[in-house]
């Protein structure tokens, strides 16, 4: 069982800058990557309070199948005024050695993360609507 990740931030949030926490997944086994996401998740809407925008409407979860990666972020209605931080994963396991289409990959993690939220009690505290997209801010679906 995974307990702990490792974070890497990115950003100067008191010099203004956009402050991004990353983790690299290394895990293969996919119940494992399952339960790093469950930790990722877990930090994502662990930063909600300190960093959300008085207009915030979604949390935005943004899938990358070419490079694995899976941002998170609160956005307002147009998806253009972001938080001051976010949440940023890479599976490098997908990346290197793949043993699912992207598609399965992103059946996965579409799945994974709405399954998460289903049981989350910190993300009820909050009203956004989770958004799920493969790259393209205007194309979202539902959560």
């Amino acid at each position: 069982m995974i307990t702990d990740i490792d974070w890497t931030l990115t950003g100067d949030k008191a010099a203004g800058d956009h402050l991004t926490h990353f983790s690299e997944c290394h895990e293969v086994n996919e119940n494992e990557i399952n339960e790093y996401l469950n930790l990722v998740l877990d930090r994502a809407i662990g930063i909600i309070a300190q960093s959300i925008h008085d207009d915030a409407r979604y949390l935005l979860f943004t899938w990358n199948s070419e490079t694995s990666t899976l941002d998170i972020v609160s956005t307002d209605d147009q998806k253009s005024h972001d938080a001051s931080e976010s949440v940023k994963l890479r599976i490098q396991h997908w990346q290197e050695s793949p043993k699912l289409t992207a598609e399965e990959q992103t059946e996965n993690i579409h799945y994974w993360i709405k399954d998460y939220l289903t049981t989350s009690s910190e993300f009820l505290h909050f009203s956004l609507i989770a958004m799920f997209s493969c790259g393209d801010r205007a194309k979202t679906q539902l959560l």
